[in-house]
């Protein structure tokens, strides 16, 4: 019994611990639900469906966000310094401004009158809106709200998604007296020559293109934008808008980074640094103390003041205020539950924004469809919207209310091209004619078509042309642009619509053709069986590669066929391997190598886009015949073998000469006697012949391969010389001849002087082994030695100095010259007359 009693305990105690932990769970989640409670209501740069307010509700919405009492307390004393620096006044009457001016001071008291030449925004209720510059004529400065529709014309073309649902054409800073008003500003000249301006769609980037061509103020995105044209235009820094004195008749170009989200507001502080004064009434204070007791962030704020003036006014577009010499925004606010229309609802807004502290401007421009890639905006677009600062993301422009200006056109139309060119060639033209009518064939007129040439129905680009509609029929040469590639194409035209008659649509095919060419790698000459082509096929036009086209390369010599792909910007490139380069006749024959001159054919035969074209070329081809190469070193390499082998026999031969020099195997040969022989003329005159370079008392010797003096002289020592070299060893005969008899001879020895040296030497060593036992194994050294006791001093020295010449010819590779020869005679001689 206890131990059910203990088990029931934990069960229970279990129970309690999940209980509180599910509880504890849930709190969280609703604590958490309660703080992304965000209002809905204002969106910027959005589009909100309300545009009815119910009346007598002054209820205030709940805050959105939480942030703590620590944080919350630093915004609300951050709001109420911006406030107090911003007020000037808390008094009303129609001599104070509300958001007059920026910097200190405002516009006074006194009669107000607009200044010349600034854009304005007249809220009085007593004009009608003129047109608005850029797209649609050149219209005044003063844009007033009236009863009358604006006409259903269009003015521009948009290619792109745009950043935000809204192009700025004027911005108007200040309020005074029924008008809000431009700042004076002087424009910098903002020059941007891009030559590579895209026409093309891309990402982050919007075109415009008007419809007439046109000057004036430009629409232009909200935000950090980078404009491009081709021209100069004036910018406008304060306002961020953009002029054109001279006329547009282009597109220009805005690329964007940054888009501010709802989601990224939320946590963004307005810019409390932007300078402006503004008169206060008590009334409108209070209402602004209301809206920011119930909020906890300048994003809170915004939406509150849009909440307030949606739940406590009525917007009624067709209903027109006149307030004559009454202030417009004063008479709105202070008529609660009364109906008021955009322009109302906008200064209104802008107006209590300012008074928060968080600076507000309006801006004048065009409504447009954010989610489109292409639209062509229309002139009653025209919208005026407000735009906050933020301290991060710049001037950002806030869709409210929910107001949209677009207009569908009654009556349906038939738009047909009846007469398109199949084919129109870059670089050239081609014509489009067609027929406009109603649903009931009747031609229409004063209308005005597009054309465009799109690369299929659903690509977006800007127009070609426009064409006028006469009496139901049109008629237009487009010109063929540099952007367009050749290529397939949909020839598509839009009718424009007016105020009656809705746009339509005909859309034949077209191709745009080129001409292409063919560049060529050359390359003059290869050596081997194979070589690389390389070429590009290129668009005769533009200059630019064309891709994925199948090229073929005829070999003339040879009867080969090879085909290859163009690849990235048309390049191409084959490897030709030559394998029957022996059924050609060589157009060169050499023993090692054969040229071959290969003729060749390029040829891309062409589509129903892109025009055929050929080229030829040649290049030699040098064939190497390795056999005969290999035989050859072969032959040289035996060559060069029998010359070591014969060397070697040679020099063993020479090493056993050497050996005899101590062997002293049998008698030496005497050497060759020298001798002058003169011959006596019959006039007693001499005639001898000598040689200059061989010095007294040397025997007529010289050396093989050396250049020899031979000198001839009579008595009367008139003389010549000759110069000779003897490259065989031997004795020579040289003779001076008269007729049949001889004058004169003389004979010259021509010697190897080491053999010369080894000869003398064995002669010497001879003598020697009469007197002291020599053997084969004795050293030149060791013979001196023995012989030392038998000389005297200078003797010694005379042998010494000949065995160092004898050591020099027998164990030196070094050549024994006529100076060794010279003196080893000359020792020889000496160490004769000594003994």
């Amino acid at each position: 019994m206890s131990k059910n009693n203990s088990n029931m305990k934990n069960n229970l105690i279990k129970l309690t611990m999940f209980l509180s932990l599910v509880l504890l769970s849930a709190f969280l989640l609703m604590a958490g639900i309660n703080m992304l409670n965000l209002q809905n209501t204002g969106v910027a740069g959005g589009d909100t469906g309300n545009t009815s307010s119910s009346q007598g509700n002054n209820k205030q919405p709940e805050p959105s966000m939480n942030f703590g009492n620590g944080r919350k307390d630093d915004w609300q004393e951050r709001v109420d310094k911006r406030r107090s620096e911003r007020k000037s006044s808390e008094s009303f009457s129609g001599e104070f401004s509300y958001g007059e001016s920026q910097g200190e001071g405002g516009f006074g008291s006194g009669e107000f009158v607009v200044p010349k030449n600034v854009p304005n925004i007249d809220i009085s209720g007593e004009n009608i809106m003129p047109d608005i510059p850029f797209g649609s004529g050149e219209g005044g400065q003063t844009i007033a709200l009236g009863n009358e529709r604006q006409p259903h014309m269009p003015v521009f073309e948009v290619l792109g998604y745009p950043n935000y649902p809204f192009l700025k054409v004027m911005v108007m800073e200040n309020y005074y007296k029924n008008h809000w008003l431009a700042v004076e500003e002087e424009p910098e000249v903002k020059i941007n020559f891009d030559e590579k301006l895209e026409e093309k769609f891309t990402t982050n980037s919007v075109k415009i293109k008007p419809i007439q061509p046109s000057s004036g103020y430009l629409p232009v995105l909200s935000g950090v934008i980078d404009f491009k044209y081709r021209s100069s235009v004036n910018w406008y820094k304060i306002a961020e808008t953009y002029y054109a004195e001279d006329t547009i008749s282009d597109f220009y170009s805005m690329d964007y980074m940054k888009v501010a989200s709802n989601d990224k507001l939320m946590f963004a502080d307005t810019d409390d640094s932007y300078p402006y004064t503004i008169s206060v009434p008590a009334e409108i204070d209070s209402i602004i103390d209301t809206i920011i007791e119930n909020s906890s962030s300048d994003f809170d704020i915004i939406m509150g003041v849009e909440n307030y003036l949606r739940t406590n006014y009525s917007l009624q577009n067709g209903n027109i205020n006149i307030y004559g010499n009454n202030d417009g925004i004063m008479s709105f606010l202070m008529k609660k539950g009364g109906a008021g229309n955009t322009l109302d609802f906008m200064s209104a807004y802008a107006y209590l924004l300012r008074a928060s502290g968080i600076p507000c401007r309006l801006a004048v421009g065009y409504k447009i469809n954010r989610e489109l890639p292409y639209q062509v905006v229309y002139r009653d677009q025209a919208y005026i919207y407000p735009e906050i600062k933020f301290k991060e993301y710049g001037w950002v422009p806030m869709d409210v209310f929910g107001y949209n200006p677009s207009f569908t056109p009654e009556f349906e139309t038939v738009t047909k091209l009846t007469s398109v060119s199949d084919e129109a060639r870059r670089g050239t033209s081609f014509t489009a004619k067609g027929t406009v009518t109603d649903a009931n064939g009747q031609g229409l007129d004063d209308m005005t078509v597009l054309i465009y040439v799109k690369p299929s129905k659903t690509d977006n680009t800007l127009s070609y042309v426009k064409a006028d509609v006469n009496n139901g029929q049109f008629e237009v040469t487009c010109d063929i642009k540099h952007s367009t590639d050749a290529g397939k194409y949909q020839v598509v035209a839009d009718l424009l619509e007016n105020d009656l008659y809705r746009t339509s649509t005909s859309d034949p095919e077209m191709r745009v053709t080129t001409d292409t060419h063919i560049e060529l790698n050359v390359i003059n000459s290869v050596i081997g069986k194979s070589f690389e082509v390389q070429g590009q096929l290129l668009d005769s036009y533009s200059k630019e590669g064309v891709p994925n086209q199948s090229i073929e390369l005829r070999y003339l010599s040879l009867d080969v066929i090879d085909s290859v792909l163009t690849g990235e910007e048309g390049k191409f490139s084959k490897i030709v391997e030559l394998e029957n380069l022996n059924n050609i006749s060589p157009h060169k024959n050499f023993f090692f190598v054969k040229g071959y001159d290969i003729n060749y054919k390029i040829e891309f035969l062409g589509t129903d886009i892109f025009y055929p074209s050929n080229t030829d070329s040649n290049i030699y081809i040098w064939r190497i015949l390795w056999l005969r190469i290999m035989l050859f070193l072969l032959l040289i390499a035996i060559v060069i073998v029998v010359l070591i082998v014969t060397r070697v026999i040679k020099r063993r031969s020479l090493q056993n000469e050497e050996d005899l020099v101590f062997a002293l195997d049998g008698d030496l040969p005497n050497p060759v006697t020298d001798y002058v022989q003169t011959v006596t003329r019959d006039v007693n005159i001499r005639m001898f012949i000598g040689f200059p370079q061989i010095k007294d008392g040397y025997p007529d010797v010289w050396g093989i391969n050396e250049e020899l003096v031979i000198r001839f002289e009579d008595d009367s020592q008139n003389l010549d010389e000759i110069k000779t070299t003897f490259d065989h060893k031997g004795t020579y005969r040289i003779k001076v001849l008269e007729g049949a008899g001889k004058i004169a001879k003389r004979d010259i020895r021509i010697v190897n002087y080491r053999e010369e040296v080894i000869e003398k030497g064995k002669l010497l060593l001879k003598g020697f082994s009469k007197n002291i036992d020599i053997n084969d194994k004795m050293t030149l050294r060791e013979i001196l030695l023995l012989m030392k006791s038998q000389l005297s001093t200078m003797q010694y020295m005379i042998l010494e100095q000949i065995f160092i010449i004898m050591e020099k010819a027998v164990y030196s590779l070094s050549d024994i010259t006529r100076d060794d020869y010279e003196l080893f005679y000359m020792c020889i001689q000496k160490y004769e007359a000594e003994k």
